[in-house]
């Protein structure tokens, strides 16, 4: 994905990639939960957390078969 962004909108996507509960993110990250969900209604932010999720899946796939 060519779009960056901020350092906690990306912190906010690999947390919640791994699963990690929104209220722990928002938490974690600094932001209000209700801002989380902002991001996460967002087709860029949520297109990030899924190529996230994707590439981790990948990963993990390629590693069981290695």
């Amino acid at each position: 994905m060519d779009k960056q962004f901020p350092p906690k909108q990306q912190r906010a996507a690999e947390l919640l990639a791994m699963g990690t509960p929104a209220k722990q993110v928002s938490e974690v990250v600094g932001v209000s939960l209700s801002q989380l969900y902002k991001w996460k209604n967002t087709p860029a932010f949520n297109d990030h957390v899924n190529t996230l999720l994707h590439n981790k899946e990948v990963t993990a796939y390629q590693d069981l078969f290695a």
